[in-house]
């Protein structure tokens, strides 16, 4: 008898310690913008919020696993969240989320969709900022305001040449470090004016910027859009005098790749690991000052060798 009754208070406990298992369901609402570039929708919570000012997707709690209830779910809550209404497509991926110190489980559904009607309005509801939601498409963007679990989503869908996302074509690259860091400074400056300090995990989507990737990702862009422009110039030359100006196009674009980064540097100071930062964009500036030496020794033999047309 007293081993049943051993048996019925492991249970019990078990019972009353047992975790609780929610659901929810997430909206990785896409669409094409300018330049032909995928853009997914991000809304921000509200400021009073427990989770204040955090950007995430449209979700909301569900009451099943099941597929078609969490497909009917969604539609539901971004409806009341956002005012759109949306066509739901594939599972993309699930993630579990502890909390209460492991009292609550809550296992979340994330489902690629679509805006029935590309022309309607966002009106968000008053548990998100005002105008609190933002078309995203850059890697830099995807740093700033995507938690990790949501990095890993958006990377399954807009994955391009094995990176995040790419910078849209249609738009200057030398504006867009400047405008992440522009974010995080107005971030900090809300956070010093709270009278009960917001604890840095509470948002930690504001303090993962990772300016060493993000300043080489502008390096890269801009000899890119250098070389470019410069090659043109070099259209319907003849052989040794095409090659010249491919080489001087190249030097021309490491260059500005070069002065990028250079000037840029000083902002490692806002990354989670300045150190670090400076360390890797110092590796970067060091290759192409050798590159660039490489090849401007490179264009004296060629200037001093006769040109074969």
């Amino acid at each position: 008898m007293s081993m049943n009754n051993a048996n019925m208070k492991g249970l019990l406990e078990q019972a009353i310690n047992k975790p609780k298992i929610k659901y929810s369901a997430g909206a990785v609402i896409m669409r094409i913008g300018d330049g032909n570039v995928k853009e997914i929708l991000m809304i921000q919570r509200s400021k009073k919020d427990h989770w204040p000012l955090q950007w995430e997707f449209p979700r909301g709690g569900c009451r099943s696993e099941i597929d078609d209830s969490l497909r009917d779910c969604l539609k539901r809550e971004v409806k009341e969240e956002t005012g759109l209404e949306i066509k739901v497509g594939r599972l993309i991926d699930k993630h579990k989320f502890v909390s209460e110190g492991g009292k609550k489980i809550t296992k979340c559904s994330n489902f690629l969709c679509e805006l029935k009607d590309p022309d309607q309005e966002i009106r968000l509801s008053h548990e998100h900022e005002k105008d609190g939601y933002k078309w995203i498409s850059e890697v830099g963007e995807v740093e700033l305001m995507a938690s990790p679990e949501q990095k890993e989503t958006i990377q399954k869908v807009l994955n391009r040449d094995r990176s995040i996302v790419s910078y849209p074509k249609h738009q200057k690259v030398g504006e867009n470090l400047d405008f992440y860091l522009n974010a995080l400074d107005e971030n900090e400056d809300l956070i010093e004016r709270e009278e009960e300090p917001i604890i840095t995990e509470v948002m930690p989507v504001l303090f993962k910027l990772y300016i060493g990737a993000m300043l080489i990702k502008l390096a890269i862009d801009t000899y890119n859009n250098h070389f470019t422009k410069a090659a043109r110039e070099c259209k319907g030359m003849p052989g040794g005098e095409k090659g010249i100006c491919m080489l001087r196009a190249k030097i021309a674009a490491k260059q500005a790749s070069l002065s990028k980064l250079t000037s840029g540097i000083s902002k490692c100071n806002k990354d989670r690991n300045p150190e670090s930062c400076k360390q890797k964009v110092n590796a970067k500036i060091n290759k192409l000052k050798t590159e660039i030496g490489y090849m401007n020794r490179r264009q004296k033999e060629l200037r001093g060798a006769p040109i074969v047309h």
